[in-house]
This record gives C-alpha cells, structure tokens and sequence, in this order.
C-alpha cells in the first residue's frame, strides 16, 4: 500500500505526536491516509469522540462519512460537518479552529495536510482542549 519511504515518514509524523503528548500535555490527534482511512489515533481521541474501542479498532476505518456520523456530538452540527468539507476542499494547513461539543468541552483544532514530496499523502487533525 505504502512505499518503505511513505510508510518512514508516516511512522515520524506518530512519533512526533506520542512524543508530544508526553512531554507537551494533552492532544488528541488522528491521522488519515489520502483515501481517508484511519492510520493511527491516540486514546485521548477515542474519549474524545466517545468511542469505546481503543485506537488500534479504528485503524483502517473509513472517516468519509464521519463528520456526518459523529456531528450529533457537537453544538452546531452542520456547521461542524461544512467546515470539515470546506477544510477537505481547500487541503491547506487550518491553525485555531474552535469547536463546541455538546459535553461543554471545546477544542481547538488544527488540520495539517501531509505531503510527501508533491504528492499529499493525507492530512493531521490535532485537537486541544481549552
């Protein structure tokens, strides 16, 4: 699926975010291939979108339809699903995006798409609660 060279850079990217987390405080990420299949997420992550698996269950699972699925889980859900359309779209790098969920918590979010060399080879979401 992946080249030994693709695959190095995503297993960098995983390491950075663990390495974050750890000395840095509390992030939940996700990281999806260009196809949208999930390649890694944290925990924090799961506890974040309420999933009751852990991250390696949702390894491989298809987000195309997740906005959609999980929307009822934040204050304005269709504008949560249309910013993640528009951010799909545009595939330029999102910095502070604040969203609200229905728990009270609020996040701020970042989308980072991931390239390699000039070919995108998916996208980063970090959230940071605030």
């Amino acid at each position: 699926m992946y080249t030994q060279e693709e695959q190095s850079a995503i297993n960098q990217v995983k390491q950075i975010l663990e390495n974050y987390e750890k000395f840095q405080g509390k992030v939940s990420y996700l990281i999806e291939d260009d196809n949208r299949k999930i390649l890694f997420c944290n925990k924090s992550f799961c506890d974040m979108i309420e999933f009751q698996g852990t991250p390696d269950d949702l390894s491989g699972y298809d987000c195309s339809n997740a906005a959609e699925e999980n929307k009822h889980l934040y204050v304005n859900p269709e504008k949560f699903v249309k910013d993640i359309d528009d951010i799909f779209l545009e595939k330029t790098q999102k910095k502070t995006h604040v969203i609200e969920m229905n728990n009270g918590k609020k996040y701020k979010r970042d989308y980072v798409p991931l390239f390699f060399g000039n070919n995108y080879i998916g996208h980063s979401w970090q959230y940071y609660e605030i």
